[in-house]
Parts: structure tokens; sequence; C-alpha cells
């Protein structure tokens, strides 16, 4: 299915649906391990979109359906955020505008996206450097397109971009446990592509912050417990990325891999009615496991 959709249609998100990175060579570069990332950012944009398509942001995504519409009254997220003990990656659901318009025929100027470059840097600008000693970036091929203008009103689209793989985030999980502070880094991301007529565009460059977590984003609400509380907690399909994970969820999900409990000592037998979030973040210490 095409990740892309009229402005009349629905995007249901939550889970990776492509994998799009890559970046602008630095003269700086940061180990993962050795400092950590930067400082906190705000999203923008780096340059001006002078083939006339627009990447304007990451929409905000309704937590409880994950179903969006292409907009341009839609929310936008100034920055991201992932806890890497409940979620494993970043996505960032973007929307795109295209202004152009063909002069004999219109779908010459549709857009077919060809590639995303995304460049992960600290907020003062260098280069984030991987375990591996690989660049967190690449360049990934990927498919999908956007329509053209009609009768004065952009042609819109909607793409589900991975800004944090798995293997990044695990490194700053990581970097964020041995520091005991949640790391930060700046997504740097363009998209390129071709229209029909076979002219190459790029868009203008998309500045997104993003702070990664250990744990430290679990949440109990008053008077209630953990796990077989009295209230029932709202759906989210986006766990623990953009907001604090309702320790409910990840109760219900996984108790003894995420949450910590009192434990019978003439029975070695866990209380699951004591389940709490970790006092000092990170993972559940196994105290759960044994009910």
């Amino acid at each position: 299915m095409n990740p892309f959709r009229s402005l009349s249609r629905t995007c249901l998100v939550g889970l990776s649906t492509a994998a799009l990175l890559l970046a602008t060579a630095c003269s700086q570069e940061v180990l993962i391990g050795q400092g950590g990332a930067g400082g906190a950012g705000t999203a923008g944009a780096g340059g001006a979109g002078t083939d006339g398509v627009f990447l304007d942001g990451c929409l905000q995504i309704p937590r409880d359906t994950c179903s969006v519409q292409a907009s341009l009254t839609a929310p936008l997220q100034l920055s991201g955020s992932v806890d890497g003990v409940y979620r494993e990656d970043y996505s960032c659901l973007a929307l795109f505008e295209n202004h152009r318009s063909g002069t004999e025929i219109v779908t010459d100027d549709r857009v077919e996206f060809l590639q995303a470059d995304v460049n992960l840097t600290t907020n003062e600008g260098q280069t984030i450097i991987l375990p591996s000693g690989s660049p967190a970036q690449s360049t990934v091929p990927f498919d999908g397109y956007v329509n053209p203008a009609s009768k004065g009103a952009p042609g819109l689209g909607l793409a589900s971009i991975l800004l944090l793989d798995s293997t990044t985030v695990a490194a700053l999980t990581t970097q964020a446990v041995a520091s005991g502070a949640s790391q930060q880094v700046v997504a740097h991301v363009t998209v390129l592509g071709k229209t029909m007529g076979g002219i190459q565009v790029t868009t203008n460059e998309l500045v997104y912050p993003i702070e990664v977590a250990a744990g430290s984003t679990c949440t109990q609400p008053v008077g209630d417990a953990c796990v077989d509380g009295v209230t029932k907690p709202a759906a989210d399909c986006m766990l623990g990325q953009d907001a604090p994970a309702d320790c409910r969820l990840l109760g219900a999900q996984d108790a003894c891999k995420f949450l910590d409990c009192d434990v019978d000592p003439s029975t070695m037998k866990s209380d699951l009615s004591s389940a709490h979030c970790p006092v000092d973040g990170g993972a559940g210490n196994g105290s759960c496991c044994h009910p």
C-alpha cells in the first residue's frame, strides 16, 4: 500500500512504514558513549523549497486512533521524543506540499519520491557517530508520490519517515543510562524526487530535534494501580513516542519487563498489585516476573 494519500483520504500510522535516512557531512563529530549528544533545539526549515515541493514537518498523531488526514491546518510537532526502553525507533509522519502545476498535461508535475536524506547531529551541528564507527546517516530509496497543485491549491501527501532506526535508538538509550540523562539529537531531513515530466526536485531541509530517554517517561496515575487498576487507560498507538508512557499500558504489555514490584520474602512471589514505574528509570528489575 502506498503511504501517500490524497487530501480526502486518511493515513494510518503507528508502525514504521519507510526507512528514510542520510545527510550532509559535518566537520565535527560526536561519538556516542564519549560525551553523548547535544542540547535541545527547535524544529524548522533549513532552506527554501525552490523546486516547488515542500516538506512541512511532522504531524501530530491522535494517540487513540493513529488516523490522520493530510491538511494544511493539521498541527505539526515542533520536536519529538522516544523512550528507548519502550520503543525501538522513531518515525515522523511527514506532510508534503506540491505547488507545481503543469501547463499542458497536469500529471507532468506529479512528483514521485526517490529517496530521503537524513543526517543526525547534536544541537551544535556535530555529526553523531555510532559505536560501530559509522556516522548516523544513510540514504535509502523509497516509493511514494504527491499530486500536483490544482485550482490554486497545493497537492498534499503524507509519508512515514524513519528518523531514528533501532540501532541508533539502542545506542542513544545505552548512553542515556550511562550518563543518567536523556540524549538530544537533531535530524536534518531532505527528500529528493522526480516529476512525471522527468524534472529532478528537492524539498527544503526539515530540522527536527528528538530527545531519547531510557525508561524515565513511565508515569502512574494518582490513585490507580499499574496492574489490574480500577480505571481503563486511554488507548495509545504510539506508546513510548512523543508522550509519557502510562504504566497501566506497560503493565498490560509486559509487567515483568517494564515495571518493579514488591516481593513477599517468604514465598518470593511478586505482588503485582504493588507494580510501579522503576524509581531510577530504565527497564524493570525482574521483581514483577514471579506472580
